[in-house]
Parts: C-alpha cells; sequence; structure tokens
C-alpha cells in the first residue's frame, strides 16, 4: 500500500470518528464518501450513501455515482434490480433531475431488451410514472416522452400526440412534426383532416412556448440563477397562456434542485401549494423534504407537523417531528427559529383539547407544552424573547380556557420583570387585562408604569389619555390628568437634557475627527518635506560624485570638504568634537605647491583603483567619527585613511601611509630623482607630502 493510501485511510479514520459524535454535518458525510470512493471498501461506501442519506438528501452528481456502482455491483440480477429501484425512488423523491430520470428510463429499456414482451405491462408502468414526473419540465421533457412514445403501441399513439400537444413544452414543433410523420405512415388516407386538427392544438402551445422562450433563455444566460426562477415564476403565476398549477409546481422544483438549502424559496413554494392546492397529501411531502434540506428552520419544522396533522399522523410521529427539530443545534441556536417550533407545538397541543368536553389529559398536555417551550427558551437565552410571544399566548390560554387569572397575571408580572423598560410590554398587558374586563387592573398598570423609565413614555401617556377618556371616572380622570402632565413635564426635560448631551457629544466627535485630520494631514506634509529635502540632497551628492576631470584640484577639494562636513552633520558629540580640533595646513601648503604637483596628485587620484573607491566608501560609512583628521589629508590620503579604518584603528596609520606614499612618491618623480624617502609614520607622511620634510 502506497503513501497515499495511507494518508487517505488516516483522513477517513478522523471523518468516521467526527460523524460519530455529529451525524448531522452535512460537509462530513460528504467527505466520507469521497474518501471511501478512492478506495476498495465498497461496502463501507453503501453504508456512507445510506447514512447520508438518512439525514440528508444527496445531490444529482452524487445519485448518479451511487447508480452506476450499484449497476457494477456483485448482486444477483433480482437483488441489483431491486437495490437499484431503491436508490431511483430515493433521488425522485429528493429533487426533480431529469439525468436520474434519464438513468431510470434507460435501465428500464434494458431490462426489457433482455426479457422482451412478457414485462411490457411493467416497462409501460415504469415509463409513465418517468413521463408524468417530467411531463411539465418545460425545457426537457421531451428526452424522457420520446422514449416512451417509441414504446407504446401504435393504437394508442394518435391519443398519445395530442395529449403531448395539449402540454406546454419547449419542442412542441418537434412533436407535430413526429404527428405528421405517424399520420403519414399510419392514417395518410385522412392526413388532412387529421393535421387541421392537431394544427389547432398545436398553435395554441406554440404561443405559448414563444412566451416562454425569453425566460428559458434568461434562465440558461444567468446560469439559472434564483433571481432569474422568480422572475419567470411571477410570469408564469400571471400568465393566461396554458399557466397551471402543475406548470408552477415543476418550475419550482427545477429551482429548488439548484438552490435546495433557501429557506425562503422553499416558504414561497409551500404557500404557493397551501393558497392552490392544500392538499395533505402533497404538502406533506414538500415539506419533509424541505426539513431536510433546511434542518435549522424552524418555519420549515412548523409547516412539516401542521400537515402531518392534517394529513392524519399520529400523536407520536407528530411529537416526533417536534422532537426531531429541537435536537437540532444549528435550529436551537437562532431564538426565532426555536420559538416558530415550540409556538406549534402548542398550537398541536392546544387543537387537540374537545374545549366542550375537555378532559384531563388533553389540558395537561397543553400546559405541559408551554411550561416545557418557556425552560427551552430560558436555558437557551437567559433574556428571553424580547417580544415575549410565548408568555403572551400560554397568559391568554389560562384565563381564557382554563379560567386561570392568577396564572395569567403571573406571567405578565414576570414580563414586567424582564421588559419594564419597553412601553409596548405595558401596553399589551393592559390590553390583555382590559380584553378581560378588568377596567381597575387596567388604571393600576397604567399608574405603576407611569412612574418607570422606559423607551417610549410618550405612547404611555397617549394610551392612557385615550383610556381615561373611553373607561374613566370622575375621580380616575382627574388622579389621570395630574399624573400624566407631571410624567409629561419630566419626560420633556429628559428629552431636552438628553438631546443637549447627544449635540455635546457630536460637537466632541467632531472635534475629535477634525483634529484627527489636522494631524494626518501634517504628518503627510511633514512626509512630503522629508522626501523632497532626501531627494535634493540625494541630486548634489549624485552631482558632486560626478565631477569634471578638468577641474581645479583645489575647488575639488573643497568640495569633497564640504561633503564630509554634510555627512558628519549627525555624527555623535566626540566625532564633533575632533572635528573641531583638526587642524587644516594642507590648505597653506597646497597653495604653495606647483601647479604640476598639484596635477599630478589629482590625476593619481581620479586613476585609482575601482576595488579601493568601494572600498573607501563603504569604510567611510563605518568610520565616520575620525573623518575630520582624515579629510584634512587631501583627496589621495582619504583612500588610504579608508582601507586601514575597515580593519581597525590600530593598522590604519600604516595603510594610509601606503597609500598616501604611493601618491607622494609620484608627486616628487618630476622635481628629483634621486632615492626615495619612504615615510615611517602619518607624521612623516604628512611632512613630505606638504613639503615639510
Amino acid at each position: 500500500m502506497d503513501q497515499e493510501s495511507l494518508d487517505v485511510l488516516e483522513q477517513l479514520s478522523t471523518i468516521l470518528e467526527q460523524l460519530s459524535q455529529n451525524a448531522s454535518d452535512y460537509n462530513l458525510h460528504v467527505q466520507a464518501i469521497d474518501l471511501l470512493k478512492q478506495t476498495d471498501m465498497a461496502d463501507q461506501l453503501e453504508d456512507a450513501r445510506v447514512n447520508m442519506h438518512k439525514q440528508f438528501p444527496l445531490t444529482e452528481a452524487m445519485y448518479l455515482d451511487w447508480i452506476n456502482d450499484a449497476k457494477q455491483g456483485a448482486l444477483d440480477l433480482d437483488e441489483k434490480e431491486q437495490h437499484l429501484r431503491t436508490i431511483y425512488d430515493w433521488a425522485a423523491d429528493d429533487y426533480l433531475s431529469i439525468p436520474v430520470w434519464e438513468s431510470f428510463v434507460s435501465f428500464v429499456m434494458e431490462k426489457y431488451e433482455k426479457l422482451g414482451e412478457n414485462i411490457r405491462d411493467q416497462t409501460r408502468q415504469d415509463l409513465l410514472r418517468a413521463v408524468r414526473a417530467t411531463n411539465h419540465h418545460v425545457a426537457e421533457s421531451q428526452k424522457i416522452w420520446v422514449v416512451y412514445a417509441e414504446f407504446e403501441d401504435q393504437e394508442v399513439m394518435k391519443r398519445v400526440y395530442l395529449d403531448r400537444l395539449k402540454l406546454l413544452h419547449m419542442d412542441c414543433a418537434d412533436t407535430f412534426s413526429r404527428y405528421s410523420t405517424w399520420v403519414t405512415d399510419h392514417d395518410d388516407a385522412n392526413y388532412e383532416q387529421t393535421m387541421v386538427e392537431a394544427n389547432k392544438i398545436y398553435s395554441k402551445t406554440k404561443a405559448a412556448v414563444a412566451e416562454r422562450e425569453y425566460y428559458e433563455q434568461a434562465l440558461k444566460d444567468s446560469g439559472n440563477s434564483l433571481d432569474r426562477f422568480y422572475t419567470y415564476l411571477e410570469y408564469e403565476k400571471t400568465s393566461k397562456k396554458m399557466s397551471n398549477v402543475g406548470t408552477v409546481r415543476n418550475l419550482y422544483e427545477r429551482a429548488i434542485t439548484l438552490n435546495c438549502t433557501d429557506v425562503a424559496l422553499w416558504e414561497d413554494y409551500i404557500h404557493y401549494m397551501v393558497e392552490h392546492g392544500r392538499i395533505a397529501s402533497i404538502l406533506t411531502p414538500i415539506a419533509a423534504r424541505s426539513v431536510r434540506n433546511c434542518a435549522w428552520s424552524g418555519s420549515l419544522w412548523s409547516h412539516y407537523a401542521l400537515f402531518m396533522e392534517d394529513n392524519k399522523q399520529t400523536k407520536q410521529e407528530i411529537h416526533g417531528v417536534f422532537e426531531q427539530a429541537l435536537s437540532n443545534a444549528n435550529l436551537i441556536a437562532s431564538l426565532e427559529d426555536m420559538v416558530a417550533v415550540v409556538t406549534a407545538k402548542c398550537d398541536y397541543a392546544r387543537r387537540q383539547v374537545n374545549w366542550e368536553n375537555p378532559d384531563t389529559d388533553t389540558l395537561a398536555d397543553l400546559q405541559m407544552a408551554f411550561e416545557e417551550a418557556l425552560i427551552y427558551i430560558g436555558q437557551q437565552f437567559p433574556d428571553g424573547d424580547p417580544y415575549y410571544r410565548l408568555e403572551k399566548y400560554y397568559a391568554t390560554v389560562m384565563a381564557k380556557r382554563f379560567n386561570d387569572h392568577d396564572k395569567a397575571k403571573e406571567l405578565w408580572e414576570g414580563v414586567i420583570r424582564k421588559h419594564g423598560k419597553n412601553c409596548q410590554a405595558w401596553l399589551d398587558y393592559v390590553h390583555f387585562e382590559r380584553s378581560l374586563g378588568h377596567v381597575d387592573q387596567c388604571e393600576r398598570i397604567f399608574r405603576r408604569a407611569s412612574g418607570k423609565q422606559m423607551d417610549y413614555p410618550e405612547q404611555l401617556l397617549a394610551a392612557w389619555t385615550a383610556f381615561e377618556h373611553e373607561e374613566g371616572s370622575l375621580e380616575s380622570v382627574q388622579t389621570a390628568m395630574v399624573r400624566i402632565y407631571h410624567k409629561a413635564q419630566s419626560t420633556a426635560r429628559w428629552r431636552q437634557q438628553a438631546e443637549t448631551e447627544s449635540k455635546v457629544r457630536e460637537e466632541r466627535q467632531a472635534q475629535r475627527h477634525i483634529h484627527e485630520k489636522q494631524k494626518k494631514a501634517q504628518h503627510r506634509i511633514r512626509l512630503k518635506e522629508n522626501r523632497k529635502k532626501n531627494r535634493e540632497l540625494t541630486a548634489e551628492e549624485e552631482q558632486q560624485t560626478e565631477e569634471p576631470t578638468d577641474q581645479d584640484p583645489a575647488h575639488i577639494v573643497e568640495q569633497h570638504g564640504q561633503k564630509r562636513k554634510r555627512e558628519d552633520s549627525d555624527d555623535d558629540d566626540a566625532a564633533n568634537a575632533q572635528e573641531a580640533m583638526a587642524s587644516p595646513p594642507h590648505k597653506r601648503a597646497k597653495e604653495e605647491e606647483p601647479a604640476d604637483v598639484v596635477r599630478e596628485k589629482d590625476q593619481d587620484i581620479e586613476h585609482g583603483d575601482d576595488e579601493e573607491r568601494g572600498q573607501d566608501e563603504v569604510q567611510d560609512q563605518d568610520g565616520e567619527q575620525d573623518h575630520e583628521e582624515e579629510s584634512s589629508r587631501g583627496r589621495g590620503r582619504g583612500r588610504g585613511r579608508g582601507r586601514g579604518r575597515g580593519r581597525g584603528r590600530g593598522n590604519r596609520g600604516s595603510r594610509g601611509s601606503r597609500g598616501g606614499a604611493r601618491m607622494f612618491n609620484k608627486a616628487a618623480q618630476p622635481a628629483a630623482s634621486t632615492t626615495q624617502t619612504t615615510p615611517a609614520s602619518n607624521d612623516d607622511f604628512r611632512a613630505l607630502f606638504f613639503g615639510k620634510k
């Protein structure tokens, strides 16, 4: 076994371990199947696919892979056929897929070719099943129907063709052409009359197809985008040319196949079917598929439970739906989704009670459903529901169904403790008590609320004023009038103070913003100035570096000294002190030297080797604290100084002497040809160079 196979097995082991702990992770199932496909473990791959199907729908490509593997499996013919039919059934239940149905039709016809007329009726039923499932697919249903038409008996083909022409499909011209050929072959004597009748049907279909061509092409051009599907759906719902529930439903199915995790799309589909069908046997499978694709959606789970109840499912099955929903970690992490599920559970329990003759079991189940719902929400969300929907629902049921006003009041007091700063909570409490006819209790609630700090006190005061107009007595109106007046005054002062503080904060924020902008602007200006100075210095240095060879030697020495002084301007105090102490006797000596000697020195400087010049530039940077002393020795001696300093202060003198002696000898040659004197130290060198010795 190679290293790649070992790596695959190691990854597979990790994925399977994670799946054993979290079987509701879609991506882990997909990864396990992909890894198993790279191994020879066919049985484990089959188990992985089955386990994933229990949790989630497989994609079209995954189903086709599974089908191809099943066709090549080692099962006998009967077991293989049963296995394949099971996979085809699962695929058909999950999505509308023309490629899967094409594979099914091919499977059916292959079997028919092997067994012949003995299974003709079964084959016809299988083909009709495929045709019915795809008939309303405007764009691609012809692929399935043609196989059935070529299989069907000739005596029924006239009806088959005419029925097909009545259906909306993009290939209606092909159907009409096929019908013309068939009539020519089998009823040529009545061809004209038959085709005239068929053309009436075909003309209507063709006109309807012409309108859909734009939307079908728009879908292709957009890559089947969801927005284009919605546009197409809106048109199809309002079109008066051959539009029906089947066509709209098929278009929803096409959209869902490509956007299966879009909760809004499922919601739109379900509401459309409720509005135009409300058939529980159709709605239940749609809702079941929706929660397989979007298991985190509380609203879809509530639809599913509702349709199961409408479809006369058992109490245990419906409770199983709620338990399955509340076991989903993603769902219970969302307050809205959780509220939707527990509210649906309470709805179901309430509908089980016969209020004309209630029994204790159903009443107990209802109360238990509410209590469990509040516990669920309290555990997951300690702050509770900001809209207190369950508490409001529970209080209404307890007061109006159980006639338990104390329990209802307890629930509302709990709401006020949590949401006392919410004006709407107080108003809802008042509305609840007023619906029960408790006018005095409403007065007390208003008085309590007026002493609280809340978000919109003006709404409370307006509601209290309206209540007193409608229900107040002479005494309560006067009491309320005073309280409302004082509350309005304090609210106005509070609003004014808050507005003032807000303006102060805004001004401070604006000032901080302006200050920050000024700081940034100043920083940018400084950066620009620094960059400009750097460019000027660089240009000046480059100009001084590229000096003409015929320039006056004294001017060269002067410029060189200026450059060194500029480079040493940022040096430390010791270097500055050393620079101040350096004496410039060479300037006087240079003025006394003959012109030819100066020219010889300058030529020696200009024609020095490149290697020494590069080393001097690097070493000059390392020893800038000694520069002023060295610069006084002239340009030729600068090279000797640099070479010596590169190896340390101790060797600088001897190296400098060698460089300086070389220039001295060249300068001395025109004056005398006698034996040359080699200086033994820097002092001797300076004396020789400036004519002192």
